[in-house]
This record gives C-alpha cells, sequence and structure tokens, in this order.
C-alpha cells in the first residue's frame, strides 16, 4: 500500500480472505495501521467481511464483500443419480479440513442401514491416519483414497453430493467447483461454505466437528427422491454459475474500481 501511494496508484485495496487467528496480532496489527492508505478493503465472503468491519473503523474505510471467482463454463455436470450415493471431498488431508468427521459420519450411516460411498481427493500430513480410521470403521469397501488428482472436474461430475467438513475455511473453490459441476452440497457452518447455500444453491448447512449432525444431514439427503436431490444440484449450478464464474466475478470488479474512482472524483 504504502509503494502503491508512492507510485502514485489512483486506487488502492486490500483483500481479506479469512478472520486472522488470535496469534496473529503482528499482522493485525499491519492491517490496521495501513488501513487509512487503503482506498477499498474488500472481504472474501461474509465472515472475512464481517471481520474487517470488526477491526476497521467503517465510517473512514469503505469496504465491500466480493467473491472468489473461476472459470466454470462449459464443466462436465453430474447427473445425480448413483446407488448408493457417491460423496465428493477435496482438501488437504489436514487437521482443520475434518475428513475424520466424514468417515466417522459414513459409519453412522452405515449402523442405520444407510450405505453412501466416498472418494476423498487430495493429500497431506494425516492421509495415513485417515486410511488407518477407514480400515478401523470397516469402510475400506465404500471409501476411495484418490490422492492428489488433476482432473477435479471430472471426478466431481462423478459424485452425486459434495461435502465439506472443515473446521475452519475462508471461501473454498472446491464448493464453487463442486456448485458448478451441479452437485448439492453439504457444509459446515465454518467459512464461506455457507454463503454459497444462501445465494441459492442446493444443500445443507451443519456445525464442524459435528460427526452426528453431518450423518443427519447426509441420511437426509439420500432418502430425498432422486427428482428433488437433482433439483438441489440443478440449483447448485445455477448459483455457480450467476455468482461465482470468472466473468461475472471481474464485472464486479470493475464495478468496484469504478466506485472508488468516482469517489476520489477522477
Amino acid at each position: 500500500s504504502v509503494a502503491a501511494r508512492m507510485a502514485r496508484v489512483p486506487v488502492v485495496t486490500f483483500t481479506q480472505h479469512t478472520e486472522l487467528d488470535v496469534s496473529e496480532r503482528i499482522a493485525q496489527l499491519a492491517t490496521a495501521g495501513i488501513a487509512e492508505l487503503i482506498d477499498v478493503h474488500m472481504g472474501c465472503g461474509e465472515a472475512a467481511t464481517a471481520y474487517l468491519r470488526a477491526s476497521l473503523n467503517t465510517r473512514r474505510n469503505h469496504i465491500v464483500t466480493l467473491d472468489n471467482g473461476l472459470p466454470l463454463a462449459g464443466r462436465p455436470v453430474s447427473a445425480v443419480a448413483g446407488e448408493p450415493l457417491k460423496l465428493g471431498c477435496v482438501g488437504r488431508m489436514e487437521a482443520v479440513k475434518g475428513q475424520r468427521y466424514l468417515l466417522e459420519a459414513l459409519a453412522l450411516l452405515r449402523d442405520r442401514g444407510t450405505t453412501l460411498t466416498l472418494e476423498l481427493m487430495g493429500d497431506g500430513s494425516l492421509r495415513q491416519d485417515l486410511e488407518q480410521r477407514t480400515e478401523r470403521l470397516g469402510l475400506r469397501d465404500q471409501v476411495t483414497f484418490a490422492g492428489m488428482v488433476r482432473d477435479v472436474p471430472q471426478r466431481l461430475a462423478g459424485c452425486d453430493v459434495f461435502v465439506q467438513p472443515s473446521l475452519s475455511e475462508a471461501m473454498p473453490v472446491a464448493i464453487m467447483e463442486a456448485a458448478a459441476a451441479g452437485l448439492p452440497l453439504v457444509v459446515t457452518e465454518a467459512g464461506g461454505g455457507p454463503d454459497v447455500l444462501r445465494a441459492g444453491a442446493g444443500g445443507r448447512v451443519v456445525p464442524p466437528g459435528d460427526a452426528v449432525a453431518l450423518a443427519d444431514a447426509l441420511g437426509e439427503l439420500a432418502a430425498l427422491p432422486r427428482a428433488e436431490l437433482q433439483a438441489l444440484g440443478q440449483a447448485s449450478r445455477e448459483t455457480a454459475m450467476a455468482r461465482y464464474d470468472i466473468a461475472q466475478v471481474a464485472a464486479r470488479y470493475v464495478e468496484v474500481y469504478r466506485e472508488a474512482l468516482a469517489r476520489k472524483g477522477r
């Protein structure tokens, strides 16, 4: 921001991707210190915007919510017609991503008489632990560990429901990709996932770190007639294309920049 001002850049912006952790005091102080040099503070999702509003003097700082965006046009779309339903989950295999709760939810559902399958995409330090947990829970025949993959859009189109069990998130790209694939979404209250459902996507929101609530939500979706489940997926697809496609997001950024220039009389 200082360099931008020295270079006489007409509009300076700052993007907040997620709420700062309590331990990141230095970063918080830095943000507060440069706040007056910034024309527009942008929050990626409502959680990040709420953090900015709480941290900055909103009377003197312009704050807006701007979504992440991806090139979503032309991506393959799921039929949402599997039997049994296939769940997809994309993310680093670290504690914060919460895959252990998804495995526990699958075991709970199996014990209730509902069998679902799951493809876990991603890798990380907890992969071996998750594989061992899968064995202990007796889920070997239901869970596939795909590892790091490059064909995420194609794999999501082969699923029936997307699950994001994270304990903390910003605005996950994987959720937008899953919505573009026409999948019903089951997301935790952590971070930006609920924003996607509030925008119109179909699915359910559950508390983070709660395998029982996750099992209940997945069981509810599994019990729906396929036509209703497909309607939820179609709502996800329409929301993704209307709000998160890169063309829509880029247009919103241009609008914000023009408004900032107008406020400065340029």
